[in-house]
C-alpha cells in the first residue's frame, strides 16, 4: 500500500514521532486519497516523492518546526529539503519535495504540469474542508477511514488554524466567495466552522473562517494548514 524505499520508511518514522495520532492520520489519508484519486484518473506520479511530501507536509505545525516568522508551508517545504538530503536524495528531488508541500497552499496546479503537488492540494483540500466529493466514492471513503480514523481531527485542526491565523493575521485580504459544506464525515467541531472556497490572493491559498455566532468583526483572513 504504502512505498517501501529507506526515505519513504524514514519519514513514516519522523512523522510517527513529531506528529499526534489525529495530524499522523491525516497526512496518511492524504497520501491515500491523493493516490486513489490519480488511480481514477490515470495520473502517473513518483510514489516515494508523493508519499514523502504528503507525510511531511504538515510538519511545521508541530511545536518543535513551528515557525512565527515564515508561513508553515514555506517552514514545511525546507524541513522537507532537509529531510530529502539527509536521506540521500539529489539536491533537484529534495527541491521537489520542498516545492510539492509549498504549492499545496497555492494556486491549483494541474496534473500534466506537475503531478504530485495537483495530487497532495486536492486530497488534502478534500480531508479537511471536503472539497470534490464526487472524486472520493463511499467505499473508498470507508476504507480509508477505518484504516486511519479522524480521531479527534476536527478539534486539533481547529486550535492550529486558530494558532496560524494569530501568527499571519493582519496580512492582506481574503474574498469570501461561499462556504462549501463539510461532508458528514468530518467531525462536528469542523462542521462547525464555515471555510471560505479556496481564493487567491498574492498566488497564496487563503481560507476566511466564520463561526456560528461569532460577531463580523472578528472574523481572521490568514494561511492555515489543509
Amino acid at each position: 500500500m504504502f512505498p517501501q524505499t529507506p526515505a519513504a520508511r524514514a519519514a513514516l518514522s519522523v512523522a510517527t514521532r513529531f506528529y499526534s495520532p489525529a495530524l499522523l492520520n491525516h497526512c496518511v489519508r492524504s497520501y491515500l486519497w491523493g493516490a486513489a484519486y490519480a488511480g481514477a484518473h490515470a495520473i502517473a506520479f513518483d510514489d516515494e516523492l508523493y508519499y514523502v511530501s504528503a507525510m511531511l507536509h504538515d510538519i511545521a505545525l508541530t511545536d518543535p518546526f513551528d515557525s512565527h516568522k515564515i508561513a508553515f508551508e514555506e517552514a514545511g517545504g525546507d524541513l522537507a529539503w532537509v529531510f530529502g538530503t539527509a536521506t540521500g536524495w539529489s539536491d533537484d528531488r529534495a527541491v521537489r519535495a520542498r516545492e510539492i508541500i509549498v504549492l499545496h497552499m497555492r494556486n491549483d496546479v494541474a496534473p500534466t504540469v506537475d503531478p504530485e503537488s495537483h495530487l497532495l492540494q486536492v486530497a488534502t483540500s478534500w480531508d479537511v474542508v471536503g472539497l470534490r466529493p464526487e472524486e472520493f466514492p463511499p467505499e473508498v471513503r470507508t476504507e480509508v477511514l477505518g484504516r486511519y480514523p479522524r480521531i479527534g481531527f476536527g478539534a486539533e485542526f481547529a486550535a492550529c488554524f486558530e494558532d496560524q491565523a494569530g501568527q499571519t493575521c493582519g496580512e492582506g485580504s481574503a474574498f469570501p466567495v461561499g462556504a462549501p459544506d463539510c461532508l458528514d464525515f468530518m467531525d462536528p467541531i469542523v462542521r462547525g466552522v464555515r471555510f471560505s472556497r479556496l481564493v487567491s490572493h498574492r498566488g497564496m491559498v487563503r481560507y476566511e473562517i466564520r463561526k456560528p455566532r461569532t460577531p463580523p468583526d472578528s472574523k481572521c483572513s490568514c494561511r492555515f494548514s489543509i
